[in-house]
């Protein structure tokens, strides 16, 4: 098949089919084009299946939708361009059969496994799917419904007495906030809501000490090794021959050396998870950062061989510290231990609300989307495990998008369907995503599955020896790779969106933030970008505008200085054009369109939105104000308001003001001046004031 374009190494890699591949894609890499490109060629070079055996997930119903758009698009452009018959047989037979893909998200494929079987599932075969706006209505309904009826029950029930410790706490709206959320994460409130329900606060307490203790230990005994422990004997061993009280490393050192002495004589975890988290927030600075070493004590109060040896040493030991800063400030404190006074309380009345959501949902007539793949999860792990050995035996090959963004359940949905007896099979598996582009627990996101599936992965590959089996491009020539390429391990880090100068940027930037930490799994390493954009008039650039806090504003003002000094600039740029824009046809001046400006939140919205106002610069605001905060819903309610109580002067003035009615604020004055009755009867007098304009 003729290629729209030339493919990069990796993108020819990620095209292979003799192996389980796992792909780490940056922005702009052409990963959609790639995944394309792979699904059209596994069924173009496997003719004994079809697009009934071929699986693909995406997280959206949207990315569904042009994925399968652009498949579609694809074999139009090369049956137009491949002369060859035989191949034109193939794709048109493909092109034929494209509206039986299996192309979707993960919930739409959960759907259709649980009504094609539904006895197995033990579902409704008529089930409905329900949305998720009336999903979250559903569960506050539950929950507030919930709440009065256990207040309405007599004094001495369980439950009751479980709702009133829970109002000492919080109130009322509070409980119901935080019903809701537990409804929306049932799945996880149901396993610690049985898990509590019976334990008295002290043993909930004491469990989680013990799950602190174990998630400190791994970096515990990383940070125990020799090596790290020689350093620490040897910093502690410095010290300023006068003036020690005055002296800054002294300040640092003293406090410690008690610490490092009790650790050097008895090295163990448990020593270390009470040492450690001292000595990490004292040998580093307020800020999480190994010190500076031209900053260190007072050159006249040292042995000058001294100081430089410590000078040396303490931002290496800070260095090898400060990556496990936040894990080793983990501790449990007076709010934990009333936490664990509440859980048994909360339980109760959790399982309640959760018992009646499902009976809103006329007990598994509707399902939820987490309903969804609970239910398929159930049936592909039944006992006789049959649903999940046809499935596998269904699906010669599985890809699925957005990997760095799929929890743990869904890994556990799709694993039965590319293994055999446990374990992965030689080549069924591709998982496409970048850790950099995480959403981080939004949807129960996990970037830890993604680590832990491209492992599997590799084992699986080097079970199967696949790091003997080549690479071929188009042409059946082989092609070169890492060792980590032929065990499945891809990285396509090209980057066809953007320019040099911003790509070096990034590339020189991120690194010092984004790296690996052992025994942390939500830490990911920064792969470098490659620029593969052409652009020969211009590289690009990059260019920093700072407005430095000041001791004595408040933030609004600092935040009204940066928006106008963003204003300011954009102002000069759009008047003098000195930083052209490239595009296809070259450099060109730039546009208002051309510009985007990102807020880390929305709380000082209104302040940008004047500076650039102020300036005559054009805007749109791309998911600013809430959808209740927007003008146009407030007009709308004023008038709503107007119909439920005419004589409620202030929505109505809303409403005369509105774009609906128009009225201007003269007139809106005018008829504010009059005494004679409300505004609404003003509104209804035969003669109009004689002070209104004609448009009013």
């Amino acid at each position: 098949m003729i290629r729209e374009y030339p493919l990069t190494p990796a993108q020819q890699k990620a095209l292979d089919s003799q192996r389980n591949i796992a792909v780490t894609a940056s922005a702009g890499s052409g990963k959609t084009a790639t995944l394309v490109e792979r699904y059209i060629e596994l069924l173009r070079t496997h003719p004994e299946i079809g697009v009934r055996n071929v699986l693909a997930i995406t997280f959206t119903q949207k990315a569904a939708a042009e994925m399968r758009e652009r498949v579609a698009e694809r074999l139009r452009t090369a049956l137009i361009r491949d002369p060859d018959p035989e191949e034109r047989s193939r794709l048109v037979a493909i092109y034929e059969d494209l509206s039986a893909a299996r192309i979707s998200t993960i919930h739409a494929f959960c759907a259709s496994l649980l009504r094609e079987f539904p006895v197995e599932a033990s579902v409704d075969p008529g089930f409905s799917v329900l949305e998720e706006v009336e999903a979250t209505v559903s569960r506050r309904d539950a929950a507030r419904e919930t709440l009065d009826d256990l207040a309405g029950r007599s004094d001495g029930d369980p439950d009751k007495e479980s709702l009133r410790r829970l109002l000492q706490e919080w109130d009322r709206r509070y409980l119901d906030g935080v019903l809701t959320t537990l409804i929306l994460k049932k799945r996880h409130a149901r396993r610690w809501s049985l898990r509590y329900l019976e334990l008295s606060p002290e043993q909930i307490h004491a469990s989680w000490l013990e799950l602190l203790r174990q998630s400190l230990a791994p970096t515990c005994e990383n940070l125990l090794a020799p090596d790290v422990l020689s350093a620490l004997g040897s910093l502690a061993t410095f010290a300023p021959q006068t003036n020690p009280e005055s002296d800054s490393a002294e300040k640092i050192l003293a406090p410690v050396r008690p610490d490092i002495a009790r650790l050097l004589d008895d090295p163990s975890v448990e020593t270390g998870l009470q040492l450690l988290p001292r000595l990490a927030a004292a040998l580093t600075t307020s800020s999480g950062t190994p010190y500076s070493a031209s900053r260190l004590g007072k050159k006249g109060n040292w042995d000058p061989d001294h100081l430089a040896s410590f000078r040396q040493l303490l931002p290496e030991i800070g260095a090898l510290l400060a990556p496990h800063l936040d894990l080793l400030a983990q501790s449990l404190g007076p709010r934990d231990l009333r936490a664990a006074e509440l859980l048994p309380a909360l339980a109760r009345v959790f399982l309640q609300a959760d018992a009646r959501y499902a009976r809103k949902k006329g007990d598994g007539a509707r399902l939820d989307f987490d309903d969804l793949q609970e239910r398929a999860l159930d049936l592909l792990q039944s006992a006789d495990d049959r649903v999940a050995h046809r499935l596998a035996g269904q699906y010669r090959f599985v890809m699925v998008d957005e990997f760095q963004d799929t929890d743990q359940l869904q890994w556990d949905l799709i694993r039965p369907l590319v293994s055999s007896e446990g374990k992965i099979d030689p080549d069924k598996l591709f998982i496409v995503g970048d850790p950099k582009q995480s959403i981080y627990s939004f949807r129960d996101a996990d970037v830890a599955v993604f680590a832990h599936v491209r492992r599997e992965i590799v084992a699986a590959n080097d079970r199967h020896q696949r790091q003997t089996v080549p690479f071929h491009d188009d042409d059946g020539t082989a092609l070169e790779g890492h060792p980590d390429e032929f065990l499945g391990r891809l990285v396509m880090g090209e980057n066809f969106r953007t320019l040099a100068a911003p790509i070096a940027f990034v590339n020189h930037l991120f690194p010092q933030f984004m790296q690996e930490v052992e025994g942390e799994p939500f830490q990911v390493a920064y792969d470098p970008l490659l620029c593969q954009r052409e652009a020969d008039d211009s590289p690009g650039s990059v260019e920093l505008l700072l407005a430095p806090d000041r001791d004595d504003e408040e933030e609004l003002d600092g935040r009204q200085r940066e928006a106008e000094l963003i204003a300011r600039r954009l102002r000069r740029l759009f008047d003098t054009g000195d930083l052209p824009v490239a595009d296809r046809e070259g450099l060109r001046p730039p546009r208002f369109g051309d510009v985007a400006i990102l807020l880390r939140r929305r709380r000082f919205l209104t302040v940008y939105e004047q500076a650039l106002r102020s300036l005559h610069i054009p805007f749109q605001v791309v998911g600013g104000l809430g959808f209740y905060q927007r003008q146009e819903i407030y007009d709308l309610a004023n008038i709503l308001r107007v119909l439920h109580n005419p004589r409620d002067s202030l929505p109505l003035l809303g409403a005369l003001r509105s774009p609906y009615l128009g009225l201007s604020d003269d007139a809106l004055f005018i008829l504010t001046q009059l005494r004679a009755g409300s505004l609404w009867d003003q509104l209804h007098t035969d003669e109009p004031p004689a002070d209104l304009s004609p448009a009013d």
